[in-house]
């Protein structure tokens, strides 16, 4: 088989379902050997990742189902058709990723413009989502992708 085996998708996600499950399970293990660190950020820090991997294992279950569903006679034009849509969908992945790059670029600077010149109070400033990178792009994100417009914080300061 060689390195040909590397080649296939769902090879791939075998290795990835490996991975993870070791990184489980070494969270797993940490998280036993030090009880101690119950009350503080540690534990919490631990239980997060842990969760964050659980989370993956599971997806890579579901790709991995696709795979068993793929060998049903009855089941796999239908997977090919899936396969087809995300494979055509990448396009379209693209130019939507590349326009809430543009929003998330644009609203950071609005917030940058909004916190440096309209004289908005401290408390007000943690408020507004968008004032870090990350946080306006959730910001796009959430109003754009989600549809869950929340415009509450345009009106702080003198609106300049």
């Amino acid at each position: 088989m060689g390195l040909g085996y590397f080649k296939r998708f769902y090879s791939l996600v075998d290795i990835l379902y490996i991975t993870t499950n070791i990184a489980i399970f070494y969270y797993y293990v940490a998280q036993m050997l030090e009880i101690k660190i119950e009350e503080t950020i540690d534990f919490e820090n631990h239980v997060k990742k842990t969760r964050q991997f659980i989370s993956l294992g599971t997806m890579i279950n579901v790709v991995k189902c696709g795979y068993y569903l793929q060998m049903s006679n009855k089941i796999s034009p239908f997977m090919d058709i899936v396969s087809q849509i995300c494979y055509d969908l990448r396009y379209f992945t693209l130019i939507v990723v590349l326009y809430m790059w543009g929003f998330t670029l644009v609203f950071h600077t609005l917030a940058k413009n909004q916190i440096d010149f309209d004289q908005i109070p401290e408390d007000q400033i943690e408020d507004i989502r968008y004032n870090t990178m990350i946080g306006s792009a959730w910001f796009v994100f959430d109003n754009f992708i989600l549809q869950n417009t929340d415009a509450s914080t345009f009106s702080y300061g003198l609106h300049s």
